[in-house]
């Protein structure tokens, strides 16, 4: 791990096995503490690779990110674990206030600090008077309660008798005023009508009605399918993050749509691949947003329900000279993707100028001189003039100068020497030559971006 003295400022090479540890700053002769560190505070191993290569240019760059530092003031002796992705900004000590850099490297935008609170409401409902309670009439004696049962009956009776009673007199009045009428002979009489014979109806037969058995097509199983809506390439990806030489950034935006079945689709574990004249090449996730460090793409899993769709914008890093393809998700099936623009190579000519950094890409610290001088330096220009068939690179503020020939399209090979070391590095002209990218190397954390006056 890397240990800031924090009276110097120098950076220091500490091995994980002196963890907790005190050694001495072999600069100023500071005696720094190392703190103990558990087993999640270890960087992950840089040669593991994901299944993409061990020299994958991407995968080195995401375990960079992963990487911590180990600080301690100068002043008061505090120790403090800053991730990598700070360096180039002051922090401040939280222990005595006094102010601790780090080392340079792209800022980024601070998190918003978001509280929240919660209201508790009392619903708690108070127990009312129960039926019983509340009945006024109701004694909790029970002889009173019997007595009183009682004397409602013999009401009862009373009161039933009495209108029995009633009814019975009422019915014997009026048979006895009315008496039995006598019987009299009739004064008329008519014949009567013979009745007519009954006529007979000829019988109908109704067959009975049978139901027509209609035959039920089955419908068909909707199936998942996609369709590619936008394609686009870059040779920067966030702005910061440069593609490998020779390489460019792939996005592909997609419409996932699940049929019946549910869709799970790993976009990293070999799900999603795009075939070309270059063969095979595996996404290596999706576009990332919103995040505060400079990302490529972030892996994980595509969930889709069924009946129901979602947009994913895919990323592989393709060759630069890519024109077409055919993009193929598990479970789904392929689709041809729009012919690709070619990349404009700028002319020859188009190098020479002056540039200003725009940009670095850069590790903590290096190991060889050069490097270091470029990541300590802060921010420089970069001439580049032309002596005949010759290219003629300077560095004015850091010392550096050197020699660059042509070697591909839009791409230059350059050697860069402080007069005692040599550094063999690489050029890229981008943007129709209003950018150039300087490879001190082509590993990650190696690039700076210049941008022409």
């Amino acid at each position: 791990m890397e240990l800031l003295c924090g009276k110097c400022g120098k950076t220091l090479n500490v091995v994980w096995v002196q963890a907790g540890q005190t050694i001495q700053c072999p600069h100023c002769g500071n005696t720094i503490h190392v703190p103990a560190m558990d087993e999640s505070d270890r960087p992950m191993d840089e040669h593991y690779s994901g299944g993409l290569g061990d020299d994958d240019f991407l995968t080195k760059a995401r375990l960079l990110l992963q990487r911590k530092l180990l600080v301690v003031c100068g002043s008061c002796g505090e120790r403090l674990t800053v991730e990598q992705r700070l360096a180039g900004r002051t922090l401040r000590c939280p222990a005595c206030g006094e102010q601790i850099r780090i080392p340079h490297q792209a800022d980024e935008d601070d998190l918003p600090d978001i509280s929240t609170r919660m209201d508790v409401l009392d619903i708690t409902e108070k127990p009312g008077p129960s039926p019983i309670e509340s009945d006024a009439h109701f004694s909790a004696d029970p002889d009173e309660n019997r007595a009183w049962s009682r004397w409602l009956v013999a009401i009862l009776l009373i009161v039933m008798t009495g209108l029995a009673g009633i009814a019975i007199g009422y019915i014997l009045r009026g048979r006895g005023g009315r008496g039995v009428p006598e019987e009299k002979p009739p004064t008329n009489t008519v014949p009567a009508r013979p009745e007519p014979a009954p006529t007979t109806r000829p019988t109908v037969t109704i067959p009975p009605v049978v139901a027509k058995t209609v035959p039920v097509t089955p419908k068909p199983k909707s199936k998942a399918a996609m369709k590619v809506r936008q394609v686009k390439t870059a040779i920067l990806a966030d702005g910061v993050v440069p593609a490998p030489l020779g390489r460019m950034f792939l996005y592909v935006k997609v419409d996932v749509i699940a049929g019946e079945d549910a869709l799970s689709i790993n976009v990293t574990g070999g799900d999603v691949v795009l075939e070309s004249d270059a063969g095979k090449i595996a996404s290596i996730g999706m576009a990332s947003t919103g995040s505060i460090v400079p990302m490529v793409a972030r892996g994980g899993m595509i969930v889709v329900k069924p009946l129901a769709g979602g947009i994913e914008t895919l990323v592989f890093v393709v060759p630069e000279d890519l024109a077409d393809g055919t993009l193929k998700i598990a479970g789904i099936g392929e689709a041809r993707l729009p012919a690709l623009p070619a990349v404009a190579i700028p002319a020859p000519s188009a190098i020479v100028g002056e540039y200003v950094e725009a940009g670095r890409y850069l590790r903590l610290s290096f190991e060889n001189s050069i490097m270091e001088s470029l990541r300590t330096g802060g921010v420089h220009r970069l001439v580049i003039s032309r002596q005949g068939e010759r290219l003629i690179i300077s560095l004015p503020t850091t010392g550096l100068r050197g020699l660059a020939h042509s070697a591909e399209a839009g791409t230059y090979a350059a050697t860069l020497t402080d007069g005692k070391n040599r550094l063999r590095c690489n050029l890229r002209l981008i943007d129709s030559g209003k950018r150039l990218i300087l490879y001190l190397s082509e590993k990650p954390y190696h690039q700076i971006i210049y941008k022409k006056k």
